[in-house]
């Protein structure tokens, strides 16, 4: 993964180690504008995809994959789009759709998100 939109991506996120730590962050997989990971922990969804819209925004995609007789399925019903999301929105946006959070404290993730500004 050595692609910019990729780093900058996981930068905002709070960084590849963060995600493997706090959510068990597994599976990635990038193109030219596009991270899916794969995640353990929430039981709303264990799959995300992160795409650079043309807006230059970010569309999340939250889906749940489960397995039946060792095939991957995907849960139509445990999906769900956020179109259009600043960077300084990430987290947040991941937090309330997973109820998995990506720092210790408010003021952590505050700090964080200043970086990105407004």
């Amino acid at each position: 993964m050595t692609n910019t939109f990729v780093t900058q991506l996981l930068d905002q996120l709070g960084g590849y180690p963060r995600l493997k730590a706090f959510i068990g962050a597994y599976d990635f997989v990038s193109s030219e504008q596009t991270l899916t990971f794969k995640f353990k922990g929430s039981s709303r969804f264990n799959c995300c995809t992160i795409s650079l819209n043309s807006l230059d925004l970010y569309d999340l995609s939250f889906q749940k994959i489960t397995r039946r007789n060792g095939i991957p399925e995907l849960v139509e019903s445990a999906t769900v789009q956020v179109k259009n999301v600043y960077c300084d929105q990430l987290v947040p946006t991941f937090t309330q759709q997973t109820g998995l959070y990506l720092f210790f404290t408010e003021k952590e993730e505050a700090a964080h998100l200043a970086r990105f500004g407004s």
